[in-house]
């Protein structure tokens, strides 16, 4: 008897586990598709705020982006980088447009119902160590996403015609003023950033790029102390001061919101990244950045 109890118990207990698995599944099977739900509506409701695509993840680590957002009330801005491998200096191209550029894009996104793209199964032929090619279409709290390295022919044809408006559009476009690299130095050269850990006692200011009105910089420090100004603790920590001056009229430059770091600091023997944003677009010239008692100085050109 004792026996035959046990294992109605056992099967009872077996039984009650089944079950709490599949309330379990079913709760979050229902919290998926509200939330789908949610997530179209909001994209249904709202107009596209930006759209992103890029292309990476190659052996070489070579990468690329066009991102296409807001840039005022009657204008988008068209920002193109490349990169030719991993550690690569980043090449920025930036356009305006005084087309409803966003407007186009969203025409063909809805036109095409890539709303419902990100459920589909959009992958092709697999390639070994090959770049993935991804996009992203943001609305007001929401956004739309899916990547896949090789789009079969009916995806493929469908978003070619957002890179088709694009690029009619930059033909019209204004080109916008852009980081000029230092002499002696060359698209293919390795970028400021990519060196981990340097050990040599130096410490230098570099700039990686000028883009959407950022100037982002690197701060690589072969010391053993930590770069003054980051905080007692070196994390999250906001630069005391950072200065963009112009060299012709000597004036400093207001600034919106200068940062540091992407949650990381400048700790002894380590790299440090930050950005700084003016309040305007950076002008055609000679300018100077200064962070901390560090000094960089650069050329805005047409």
């Amino acid at each position: 008897m004792g026996n035959i109890l046990k294992i109605v118990l056992c099967f009872g207990g077996v039984i009650l586990a089944l079950f709490a698995v599949l309330i379990g599944v079913t709760v979050y099977q229902n919290s998926s598709l509200k939330e789908r739900i949610d997530n179209s509506k909001k994209v249904k409701e709202s107009k596209m705020t930006k759209f992103e695509y890029s292309v990476g993840g190659g052996m070489r680590g070579e990468s690329s982006t066009v991102t296409v957002s807001v840039a005022d009330e009657n204008s988008c801005l068209i920002t193109e980088t490349d990169k030719e491998y991993y550690a690569a200096r980043k090449v920025v191209h930036e356009y305006l447009t005084e087309e409803d550029l966003l407007g186009e894009i969203e025409d063909i996104f809805r036109e095409n119902k890539m709303q419902k793209w990100s459920e589909k199964d959009l992958r092709g032929n697999f390639v070994a160590d090959g770049a993935s090619e991804s996009y992203r279409f943001s609305f007001a709290d929401t956004d739309v996403y899916f990547s896949s390295q090789y789009y079969p022919k009916k995806y493929s044809e469908k978003l070619a015609k957002i890179h088709e408006v694009i690029e009619s559009r930059k033909k019209e476009a204004e080109q916008l003023p852009a980081l000029k690299l230092p002499v002696g130095e060359s698209e293919d050269q390795v970028s400021p950033s990519a060196e981990i850990y340097p050990t040599d006692g130096y410490l230098g200011l570099y700039l990686e790029s000028y883009e959407q009105n950022e100037l982002h910089y690197v701060i690589r420090n072969g010391r053993k102390e930590a770069f003054p100004g980051i905080g007692e603790n070196g994390l999250n920590a906001n630069v005391s001061e950072v200065k963009i001056i112009d060299l012709r009229s000597q004036e400093e430059l207001p600034l919106l919101s200068p940062r540091y770091g992407y949650g990381g600091a400048c700790a002894g023997e380590n790299i440090g990244e930050g950005y700084v944003t003016p309040e305007s677009w950076l002008e055609p010239g000679h300018y100077e950045l200064r962070v901390e008692n560090l000094a960089c100085e650069f050329e805005i050109v047409k």
